[in-house]
């Protein structure tokens, strides 16, 4: 059973995922359903909560509840230097200013909105949400579990496709962010931000530095 532990992971995270966002998809398309309406929102979450919840039914699973235990010692290790707290975060933020710049120096087309600076704090509190809490299954189980048998970089190139597939149905879904985007380019964005939060994890060991970067 240990040894199907990522199959088992991906089985439970897909299934999860995919019944909730492709029939939020389905319904959609068909016009019986609309972004922000409850039925909308219930399926969009419980989709999300995927790779959130698989890994702790995973490991009970698979090693019972010292199994358990073990995962949550890596999912909850937070007593690690401030300085990677601060990294994690403003990694992005420097990518992000710098991708503005080379942008508006080669006159390219790039809009931004920008918002006041104290929405920072409470965006980044409903991200970790809306997407953070994924790290808990990609960064938290599915990447150690590679790394037991494959070198970093196959770990990380695997993972992160993985990671982009696992959102497809939402490029059928109609109001979400990802039917106005290119699943290729989304892909490519996916695979690149994995390096980033592969670094992260194998110099932390912990879940909660590569969680605060995705959000």
């Amino acid at each position: 059973m240990r040894r199907n532990k990522l199959v088992i992971y991906l089985i439970i995270t897909f299934s999860l995922t995919w019944i909730s966002w492709w029939l939020l998809a389905w319904l959609t398309q068909t016009g019986d359903l609309q972004y922000g309406a409850p039925v909308f929102m219930a399926l969009f979450g419980i989709g999300g909560l995927g790779p959130t919840v698989a890994p702790f039914v995973t490991s009970l699973i698979t090693d019972g509840k010292k199994g358990l235990r073990l995962y949550g010692g890596i999912a909850f290790k937070w007593r690690i230097s401030i300085c990677w707290y601060f990294g994690a975060v403003f990694i992005f933020l420097v990518s992000r200013f710098a991708a503005i710049g080379i942008s508006g120096f080669f006159d390219l087309q790039f809009s931004v909105d920008y918002q006041p600076w104290f929405q920072f704090f409470p965006i980044f509190l409903i991200m970790i949400i809306g997407g953070g809490l994924e790290e808990f299954g990609w960064r938290g189980m599915a990447l150690p579990e590679l790394l037991k048998k494959t070198s970093p970089l196959t770990s990380t190139i695997i993972v992160g496709f993985i990671w982009s597939l696992w959102h497809l149905p939402l490029f059928y879904v109609i109001g979400s962010l990802q039917s106005r985007d290119n699943f290729v380019g989304f892909t490519y964005h996916t695979m690149a931000l994995s390096f980033v939060l592969t670094w992260l994890f194998v110099k932390t060991k912990s879940v909660i530095i590569p969680l605060a970067a995705h959000a």
